[in-house]
């Protein structure tokens, strides 16, 4: 009976430790994975994770500064981060994302290093078809065209800042969008959807017609003082859309026509009128006048025309060259800058409130 008793206290001691073996908990293996799960940066607009590539894309708004930016994001578990030999927290190191930055996640068991290339593109200042002006918009311009030597043109580039906050007021010119329909002269551009007069020249005072589409306003003839109007043969852009830093174009207008006229004799007049135009938007960021500070892009445009009257052996050539500043609530230029060849300031003028 002993014997029997002693059995069964050995074997229910067997089964005890034979139980808490089985119940003891493998131990785990280091994580192999080096992904990047989340990833934010402040203010930003839009985030997208690209999984396969392992790409991530951030959008920010107008005119942010990228160069310090600190990222929130959460890696894989007890996976690491370097962005070159710094290594990276989440929420507390600050890098220049101007260009692309490549962050080197390695997994916990060290064996796996993957680059994830983050790159942040701030969205552009850009002026559409849809900020163009409307027929019936009226504006006036203050011209300063002396005291101009303590004013520069400044850099060009983006979110750049330009004051010319001290100018003063010489004369007034203004600038209307018409309807073309209601304008003398209209009747010969059925096809136009704004008309456009500016200060007259000498004793002239042009109305150009022109038409809007998604991507270009344009000048499509003019009408001169009930004496002269005429079609262009080929349109001169006046505006491109969209329009944001780095756009750039060149285009021709070309104008053939005739009036008539009395020196002596009646006689009918033949012209020619090409144009050239170049236009770079070499800017964008905000500009200072006197009426106020403006969001905007910089155009610089330079426009050549040439002019001839065969029947006189008339030829007269010129070079107009200006800075634009075009706002997108305006839809027009808040300020112009008018220069030499060398960039010297010859006028300025600032839109008045």
């Amino acid at each position: 009976m002993k014997k029997i008793i002693y059995f069964l206290i050995i074997l229910n001691i067997i089964t005890a430790i034979s139980c808490k073996k089985e119940s003891k908990s493998p131990i785990p293996l280091p994580n192999t994975e080096s992904i990047i799960t989340s990833f934010s940066v402040p203010d930003q607009v839009t985030c997208n994770i690209n999984s396969d590539n392992k790409t991530i894309t951030i959008t920010m708004p107008i005119f942010s500064t990228v160069n310090n930016l600190i990222a929130t994001f959460v890696l894989s578990e007890a996976a690491k981060a370097k962005v070159d030999t710094v290594t990276q927290v989440s929420g507390t190191t600050a890098n220049d994302f101007t260009n692309p930055v490549t962050y080197y996640v390695t997994s916990e068991d060290g064996k796996t290093t993957i680059p994830w290339v983050v790159t942040v593109n701030v969205l552009k200042y850009t002026i559409e078809s849809t900020d163009f002006p409307d027929v019936g918009e009226l504006f006036r311009l203050a011209v300063d065209s002396t005291n101009l030597s303590s004013f520069t043109l400044g850099d060009a580039g983006e979110n750049k800042t330009w004051n010319f906050s001290t100018l003063g007021t010489d004369r007034i010119d203004t600038v209307e969008f018409l309807n073309p329909a209601t304008q003398p002269g209209g009747s010969f551009f059925p096809g136009s959807t704004f008309g456009l007069k500016t200060a007259a020249i000498m004793n002239f005072k042009p109305v150009m017609f022109g038409k809007l589409s998604d991507d270009k306003a344009e000048i499509t003839g003019f009408y001169i003082n009930n004496t002269i109007h005429s079609d262009l043969s080929d349109n001169l852009i006046l505006m491109k859309f969209p329009s944001y830093f780095g756009v750039n174009y060149t285009d021709d207008g070309v104008v053939s026509g005739s009036f008539d006229t009395t020196i002596v004799i009646p006689i009918t007049i033949n012209f020619d009128l090409t144009i050239n135009v170049t236009s770079t938007i070499d800017g964008s960021g905000t500009v200072i006048t006197p009426s106020g500070s403006f969001q905007c892009i910089r155009e610089y445009r330079v426009e050549k025309q040439n002019y001839s009257i065969p029947i006189f052996s008339i030829s007269n050539k010129t070079t107009t060259r200006t800075y634009n500043y075009i706002n997108k609530d305006k839809g027009y230029h808040v300020l112009e800058v008018q220069v030499d060849s060398v960039n010297n300031i010859t006028a300025i003028k600032y839109l008045i409130q």
